[in-house]
């Protein structure tokens, strides 16, 4: 199930203190599970990185390690399904997408390993990786500082 847009989406940080679980609100630093059309940030694997395991959500942004020095993970499992505008992957630190048997659209652009360290891993009959309109972009490891890897 998808969510209609809230005027209380916002930026969600993720911070993984009680388990990997992405449902569970105290794994995330305002306490609650995101809104809809939240911008995620996820920026810290430690102590753990975010599963989200056969979730459905619609975002704005994700970022996943791209805070300077920052290391993210996040792992789509067991049919989630995910909408954003902009996935950003280890632009500015180290980041980890994996996507298994899960959906992944992005309707602005994929950037990873920009400018540090970024991977995304797809895997899985069902697995998806989708960039749609008409000026969207992929862009790995375009910098000269940027190691980018996209495997499949």
């Amino acid at each position: 199930m998808f969510y209609a847009p809230s005027s209380f989406a916002q930026d969600a940080n993720w911070i993984g203190i009680q388990s990997n679980n992405w449902a569970s609100p105290q794994n995330w630093s305002a306490g609650t599970v995101p809104a809809p059309y939240s911008t995620i940030n996820i920026n810290t694997q430690s102590p753990v990185g975010a599963v989200a395991d056969g979730i459905q959500f619609i975002g704005t942004n994700l970022n996943v390690g791209t805070l300077v020095d920052s290391v993210g993970s996040l792992y789509l499992e067991n049919g989630a399904d995910f909408h954003f505008g902009q996935v950003s992957v280890g632009t500015s630190g180290t980041g980890t997408l994996s996507i298994s048997d899960s959906i992944l659209v992005s309707t602005k652009g994929v950037a990873i390993g920009s400018s540090k360290s970024g991977k995304v891993i797809i895997s899985g009959e069902t697995a998806r990786l989708s960039i749609l309109g008409s000026n969207t972009h992929l862009n790995i490891g375009n910098q000269s500082n940027g190691d980018g890897h996209l495997r499949y």
